[in-house]
């Protein structure tokens, strides 16, 4: 794994942005609509079996993350925790590539590419798993 930097232009930052602008849209949303959880709907995964779907929680971890909560967004759920902050990485770096015309980018072998799948593939069925036996309080937060 090497950490290289590229030069870039502004068709390069595109995903980058749109990443930046739904994440400012989040956080502006959590800090000036103090009622904005009582506005979304409810999971009906949830509502029809009783048990959490793979996103439970992900939006509350959204909002935890935006108010400086790490501990309380890893407990709502933690695969989308670590999804949200790749994208404030991505953000930071978007706005690098931005200001100073070059990003970093992470260069991966072939070997480590596909570790990075089997991980996040793995991390999806635990984070459910956690999910599953958070709600049924088989476990506290304490």
């Amino acid at each position: 794994m090497q950490i290289k930097f590229r030069s870039t232009n502004f068709l390069h930052l595109q995903a980058g942005l749109f990443i930046l602008v739904i994440g400012a849209a989040g956080i502006a949303a959590s800090l000036f609509f103090s009622g904005v959880l009582q506005q979304l709907p409810v999971c009906f995964f949830r509502l029809w079996t009783g048990i959490p779907c793979p996103v439970c929680g992900a939006t509350h971890a959204g909002l935890e993350l935006s108010r400086g909560h790490l501990l309380g967004a890893l407990w709502a759920n933690p695969f989308f925790t670590f999804v949200y902050l790749a994208m404030i990485v991505t953000g930071i770096n978007t706005l690098s590539g931005l200001v100073m015309k070059k990003k970093w980018y992470i260069e991966l072998s072939e070997r480590e590419a596909k570790w990075v799948r089997v991980l996040i593939l793995a991390a999806l069925p635990l984070n459910w798993i956690f999910l599953i036996l958070q709600r049924f309080n088989l476990f506290s937060r304490n």
